[in-house]
């Protein structure tokens, strides 16, 4: 029941520590005073709290507590909250539910807790600066000799000032402080209902994408983008491995990779001895000035990549020692939206990739709300109805799915499938709204 991750967290805790893990916790210093932080988490307890039976808990900490190797995947839904008008300081971050995972990984022997990213080249932007605070490689804004290193092999000054996140150019190009916006790979005006109008105010926006996406379609130029299959580069997986990728097929028309589309554009933004600095000619020489710039990759060229690809050595981090007692406030929803809206993907979808093909969208079923048949009965529908699910924000028309796959006061809806984006519902991009579903 989303809301009640660290609750389930603690749960799982105790759960594990009731099955006898004690020997991978010798060395930790506050065990005790963990186990009566706990106290209240039995398995009846979380059941009433986090709808997961007691029994599936319960089979879930013995598998933990016998694994030889255990390992802890996340989502990035696993780490969303529903929020409410009022609510108090702190819901809605992230922050709780990581030290409640921490926590448990530490009680498994200090095992990695691993985020899964929705997309397959997360880790790899990541790596290479795309993060307000962040250099290529992980390296800290606030390091004035990384800042130095870098300023001197790019012949240029860097700000020492973090950039801007998501919402942060939302808040910006709100109050008409962005000039320019250059958004690549991305449409978040059909992925965020306040995106759309806050576009529609920067003065310059480019778009590099496949298609003419509604972002593309507010954009005073459009730069078309050769797809995955259609140029060469390279990926990292979620383990850090950094993979070739070959193009199967030629871009369409005037598509071009995006590693080109940048620095053609950038040698005509400079000129003299600066050119030289954009004067890549392949992917591998995009790779060959991250192995300059990035630490962890010095040394390493396309010929060690090989068809298995190449392994980057993680530093340890500093071990954790201690168990931190995080609150597990329940929220109470508002009494106008009483179910939460949980949304995911399906095989096929209306999405950006898949909506231009005709075949594909002969299979995508068309949008649908699921809901708990005790939700079903409170509200009086059944099985197939025309429903809308409304939210303070705003209402869309679904169709209805009375199922025991959701829990009581929960509903899910697949993103992508109907005409209008399930973003119209959500106040908070991060968050999961409060819903009503009526006739």
């Amino acid at each position: 029941r989303p809301g009640s991750e660290v609750a389930l967290l603690h749960g799982l805790a105790r759960a594990i520590l009731d099955a006898g893990v004690e020997g991978q916790t010798t060395r930790l210093t506050n065990l005790e005073e963990f186990k009566a932080w706990l106290k209240d988490y039995g398995p009846g307890q979380v059941e009433r709290l986090a709808g997961v039976s007691a029994a599936a808990l319960k089979r879930a900490a013995q598998i933990l507590a016998e694994a030889k190797h255990p390992i802890i995947l996340y989502g990035a839904g696993w780490v969303r909250s529903p929020v409410v008008k009022a609510s108090p300081p702190g819901w809605g971050s992230s922050a709780p539910i990581l030290e409640a995972m921490a926590n448990l990984a530490l009680l498994l022997g200090g095992v990695e807790a691993a985020f899964i990213a929705g997309d397959n080249n997360t880790l790899g932007a990541t790596e290479m600066g795309v993060v307000r605070d962040l250099y290529p490689g992980g390296q800290a804004f606030s390091d004035s000799k990384t800042r130095s290193r870098l300023a001197s092999f790019w012949g240029g000054r860097l700000s020492p000032v973090e950039g801007y996140d998501f919402d942060d150019m939302l808040v910006a190009g709100q109050e008409g402080k962005i000039e320019a916006l250059w958004i690549m790979g991305a449409d978040p005006a059909n992925d965020c209902c306040k995106a759309g109008e806050v576009l529609g105010r920067i003065p310059f926006l480019i778009v590099q994408d496949l298609f003419m996406t509604d972002t593309a379609s507010l954009a005073e130029v459009v730069l078309p983008a050769a797809s995955f299959a259609e140029t060469e580069g390279s990926f990292i997986n979620l383990t850090g491995r950094l993979q070739l990728i070959r193009p199967a097929m030629r871009p369409p028309g005037q598509a071009r990779a995006d590693w080109w589309i940048i620095t053609r554009l950038a040698r005509r933004m400079v000129d003299g001895k600066q050119q030289r600095a954009w004067d890549f000619s392949e992917p591998a020489d995009v790779l060959q000035e991250i192995a300059k710039v990035v630490p962890g990759y010095r040394g390493l060229d396309y010929a060690r990549l090989g068809e298995a690809g190449w392994q980057r050595v993680v530093p340890q981090a500093a071990a954790r020692r201690s168990f931190v007692m995080v609150a597990a406030d329940i929220m109470v929803p508002d009494p106008d939206y009483p179910l939460t809206l949980v949304t995911g993907r399906l095989l096929y979808d209306r999405g950006t990739l898949l909506r231009c093909s005709e075949r594909i969208q002969n299979l995508v079923p068309d949008g649908f709300v699921v809901i708990h048949p005790v939700d079903a009965k409170h509200f009086g529908l059944a099985d197939g109805d025309d429903v809308s699910v409304v939210s303070a924000r705003g209402r869309l028309a679904l169709t209805a799915k009375v199922s025991d796959e959701v829990v009581p006061g929960v509903a899910f809806a697949p993103r992508n499938l109907g005409k209008a984006p399930l973003s119209v519902l959500f106040e908070e991009r991060k968050t999961w709204p409060w819903v009503r579903i009526v006739k």
